[in-house]
């Protein structure tokens, strides 16, 4: 009798045991796994904001610059825009204004000598100041590095029949020789993807020297579609005179 009563006690304190032992096994992996979950959103959500970086472009005006905890005044938004600069990372792309004319020409220059083209350069500051400043007939934005402007970008207002909205057209995008492969360019574009948005365009277009591989590439990676099926035709300033 005495056996049997000792096997039960047995049997009763082993199941106790299990049970025990179960339940330190089911904390211990409760444990384990809301820390490994808690990871593993805090990773993702480290991951999310790299990959948003590059992509995102943060506009602040030159007040909020300043003093970034006043707000943006939205009466006044227009003319806020107009002093806008744009910062990634270390690259800082800011507006032409009627002070950079001498710089625009130098940058157009610039441009000119890289596509062959200096004999064609006939502008001069008198009509750079006109036509942007005074007839506001192009704007322009400069790629800003340790205070000093390493490329620009000239752009217009164009319209589409077909889509019925205006669209941008970039008539000029340069970044010094010694400033390439540093994302310089990209930063300029992308910021133009943005005033385009911002103006609610259809579309971004712009020409490129069939013999410039590196930039055509580069546009292609961007997602650009060449208009292959499309020739570009032009009546200089006597060919306009001529027909008038």
């Amino acid at each position: 009798m005495q056996s049997s009563y000792t096997r039960i006690f047995k049997e009763i304190k082993a199941m106790i045991w299990f049970v025990i032992i179960t339940v330190i096994v089911i904390v211990f992996y409760g444990i384990i796994s809301i820390g490994t979950s808690r990871k593993s959103v805090s990773m993702e959500s480290e991951h999310e904001e790299e990959l948003s970086i590059p992509l995102s472009i943060t506009v602040t005006s030159l007040s909020e610059k300043n003093n970034p905890s006043e707000p943006l005044d939205n009466d006044n938004e227009s003319s806020e825009m107009k002093k806008c600069m744009t910062q990634k990372n270390n690259v800082m792309i800011r507006k032409a204004e009627r002070r950079d004319v001498p710089l625009l020409l130098e940058f157009i220059k610039g441009i000119a000598q890289y596509e062959k083209m200096e004999n064609e350069v006939i502008a001069t500051p008198d009509v750079l100041e006109r036509e942007m400043f005074d007839e506001h007939k192009a704007e322009a934005v400069f790629a800003v590095v340790d205070e000093r402007e390493v490329g620009f970008a000239l752009y217009f207002y164009n319209f589409s029949t077909f889509i019925g909205h205006s669209g941008l057209y970039l008539e000029d995008l340069f970044v010094w020789p010694e400033d390439r492969g540093k994302g310089y360019g990209k930063a300029l574009l992308l910021h133009l993807v943005k005033i385009a948005r911002e103006h609610h365009c259809g579309r971004m277009e712009w020409s490129c020297l069939n013999w410039n591989q590196p930039s055509i590439d580069f546009y292609l990676s961007l997602g650009a579609v060449p208009m292959k099926e499309w020739t570009v035709y032009r009546l200089d300033a006597a060919a306009l005179e001529r027909l008038s």
